[in-house]
């Protein structure tokens, strides 16, 4: 079977749908799938091999690829499904059998998402036209969590049905690199890790607040950010200068998986205060090494984590530092949630994703 996949996610450094991406791409070809990768320019992430094609459709504007270039080669050169995975990208004018994995629906859930867009109202108009699209052309529909289905039966009235839960995995490096934590001038188990990106929605703001209050009990403790995202990272470096805890929060830009792995490793525990997600691979992270979390009391973080993980309201930032600091104070504490979230160790596995992937394409390609 061939199936066509959307790889512009792959393009750059991988977030949570380029890892998505990459992960089902690998996962299909290594089971005998053919898989036809359209991106914009060569990927970082995936060459040409093992059952793996890339075809290139030069275009600047997403607009063009996927409504002119990509509905020509998928007329010209047929998959037996074409799988968009990343939210979008569904062409109207593609008549094919299709699934769409929807991540989340955050840009139309979330008050002022588009508000640093040049034109706000028209950005997301545009965003709502297109998840219409792909949300009405598509055969199947995969989502990451109970949550984001959810809600897509509410805002888009789709019968329950047609959408599919299917958790992304997890895969541990063999190696991980721990000289990054010398080089970051950090000391093993005394640094708070956020791993979860550089964006407004991730509360970063708040959480920095919050280490305000965390310093003045805890003055060496240092917090971690990862992520790159240059315009705002340069306004979150302002407000730490601002604040005077320049020397206790270090901003690390884009790290690979295996430097990643070993920051986790080497943190204390994980806070991830996010304003709104559809999933949240930092939590099945530090699951997988033995690390209690933080999180905001939203929808899909209680979800995965309602039974071992000490949950804070984002909006304030003494609840935020409240938490960080009964962590810290009580390492029984920490021992508890670790051990409370010992039963979900192993269940987020890509295996598992491809499988039940494989059987939506299946379901849709008698």
């Amino acid at each position: 079977m061939i199936i066509g996949l959307d790889g512009r996610s792959l393009e750059g450094n991988l977030t949570g749908v380029g890892k998505y991406t990459k992960n089902l791409i690998l996962g299909l070809a290594k089971t005998g799938f053919i898989c036809t990768v359209y991106c914009t320019k060569k990927p970082k992430e995936i060459v040409s091999k093992n059952n793996i094609r890339i075809k290139i459709l030069k275009s600047k504007s997403k607009y063009v690829f996927e409504q002119v270039l990509l509905p020509k080669e998928l007329s010209k050169n047929p998959p037996d499904i074409y799988h968009a995975t990343n939210n979008l990208g569904i062409p109207l004018l593609y008549g094919g059998i299709s699934v769409l994995t929807l991540h989340d629906i955050i840009p139309i859930t979330k008050n002022n998402y588009f508000k640093s867009s040049r034109f706000p109202v028209v950005s997301k108009n545009l965003f709502l036209i297109n998840t219409k699209i792909a949300i009405h052309k598509s055969t199947r529909i995969i989502t990451i969590s109970k949550t984001t289905k959810q809600n897509i039966i509410k805002i888009f009235g789709i019968k329950k049905n047609k959408i599919e839960v299917i958790y992304p995995g997890i895969s541990v490096p063999k190696k991980t690199n721990p000289e990054i934590i010398n080089s970051l001038n950090l000391k093993k188990n005394d640094f708070i890790l956020n791993n979860g990106g550089i964006d407004r929605r991730k509360n970063l703001e708040k959480l920095i607040e919050a280490f305000v209050f965390v310093n003045k009990t805890f003055p060496n403790t240092k917090l971690v950010i990862t992520g790159k995202n240059i315009s705002y990272q340069n306004t979150l470096k302002k407000m730490v200068k601002k604040m005077g805890i320049e020397k206790n929060i270090v901003f690390t830009g884009f790290v690979n998986r295996e430097n990643l792995w070993a920051l986790i490793k080497a943190s204390d525990f994980v806070c991830y205060p996010s304003e709104e997600e559809g999933f949240g691979l930092p939590i099945i992270e530090a699951i997988e090494l033995k690390k209690a979390i933080i999180l905001s009391n939203i929808p899909a973080f209680k979800e995965i984590a309602s039974e071992f993980a000490l949950f804070v309201d984002h909006n304030n930032p003494l609840s935020i530092a409240r938490e960080i600091i009964k962590l810290k104070k009580d390492k029984n504490l920490k021992k508890s949630l670790i051990e409370k979230s010992s039963f979900k160790r192993g269940i987020f596995s890509w295996k598992k994703t491809i499988e039940k992937t494989i059987g939506i394409y299946k379901q849709i390609n008698k």
